[in-house]
């Protein structure tokens, strides 16, 4: 189905992006949540995903917050933390949702 190769595709190219910067560590938050939402639909558990999705948002928030406040250590600490697991774990969690894909596909 290209529904779902182009899927495969956007998650790949975010994947590759991912270590360049935070804004596209967001956006492979965003193809992840697009995947998740998709193999769901599919009666396919996508909740794998889940995870990957708390950690990058996590660290989106508490930069955003940083952005509104001020610089905050604790939040600084926080916001590197989740960032760096996300950054650690992204590939196995990118790779079982492409197989996962894969098997859909006719």
């Amino acid at each position: 189905c290209a529904g779902l190769r182009r899927r495969a595709h956007s998650l790949r190219e975010a994947l590759a992006a991912a270590p360049r910067g935070k804004e596209e560590l967001h956006r492979l938050r965003i193809e992840a949540k697009k995947t998740r939402y998709l193999l769901d639909a599919l009666g396919r558990s996508g909740d794998f995903l889940k995870n990957l999705q708390s950690r990058i948002g996590r660290a989106h928030d508490l930069e955003l917050l940083q952005k509104l406040l001020g610089f905050c250590p604790a939040a600084a600490r926080i916001e590197a933390r989740e960032r760096t697991a996300a950054r650690h774990g992204m590939r196995p969690v990118v790779a079982r949702a492409l197989r996962e894909l894969e098997s859909l596909a006719p």
